[in-house]
């Protein structure tokens, strides 16, 4: 020590000072050295487990390989619907060859199958529509002549408006029975009261009666089934003349149902 006194501060010695700070670096040193050791400690750590997180996410799958899953899966379902349908296919030729037929006819509700193109021979074909094209005019005539009957039932033109109306009802069984279609066609032109047709009869008392719709109406229905009478006429002479000339009767049409009957049967 410099000093000798006893009571002197001992930390006034320069010399005792500088040891004192050169022990305190130390411990600082010592210290950060540790904190280093630690942060790098930590930092590795979290590396490891960013890695170890890595490694755990690689083992979903890539949105490539979803994408193929999905499209393989679209592949199978398309393979599977294109084998139902030739199974349909199939079950459908079966059918046919046994004389077996899908209805398709009338389309909003199909009850029997009907095709003219293959139903029908060729020399026969071109008369057969237009008596199928006849018969869906004479439907929306009995239609019509429906309507013209409820407004004359309306319009209160006669007294026997609501017989009109409820007999033109029934009239839509003649499209059974077309061999009375011409006789028909005649009795609805006429248009008697009461007899469900809003023929002549009809026409000029909606017209007396200044019921002029009404009278539109009933005109146009007259000559609808007037124009519809003149052409079953014209059929019926065509299918007359076609029956001639290629040798038909009812005992080649009987013989040839019994022979399909039979080789329908085998």
């Amino acid at each position: 020590m410099s000093s000798d006194d006893p009571f002197s501060d001992p930390f006034s010695d320069p010399a005792i000072s500088e040891a004192l700070n050169q022990q305190q670096h130390t411990y600082v040193a010592v210290d950060d050295t540790a904190a280093l050791s630690a942060a790098a400690a930590g930092g590795a750590a979290t590396t490891s487990t960013g890695s170890a997180g890595i490694g755990a996410s690689s083992t979903f799958a890539s949105p490539a390989e979803e994408l193929r899953a999905k499209e393989a899966e679209l592949a199978r379902r398309e393979a599977e619907l294109a084998r139902r349908e030739e199974g349909l296919r199939e079950q459908e030729n079966a059918m046919r060859q046994h004389g077996f037929r899908v209805p398709n006819w009338p389309p909003f509700y199909p009850l029997i199958y009907h095709n003219i193109e293959e139903e029908i021979p060729e020399v026969s074909r071109g008369v057969m529509k237009r008596i199928y094209f006849f018969w869906l005019a004479t439907l929306g005539l009995l239609v019509w002549n429906l309507i013209a009957c409820l407004a004359l039932l309306i319009s209160r033109t006669t007294t026997n408006s609501a017989n009109d109306f409820g007999v033109s009802l029934i009239y839509y069984i003649f499209l059974l029975f077309e061999g009375c279609h011409i006789l028909f066609t005649a009795y609805m032109v006429v248009g008697f009261s009461g007899s469900g047709s809003a023929g002549l009869i009809n026409f000029l008392a909606a017209l007396s009666n200044g019921s002029y719709f009404t009278a539109v109406l009933c005109v146009l229905d007259l000559a609808g089934f007037a124009a519809d009478g003149v052409f079953a006429f014209w059929l019926w002479v065509e299918v007359q003349r076609h029956t001639k000339q290629g040798g038909h009767s009812l005992n080649t049409a009987r013989a040839q149902a019994m022979q399909m009957g039979v080789l329908g049967s085998t």
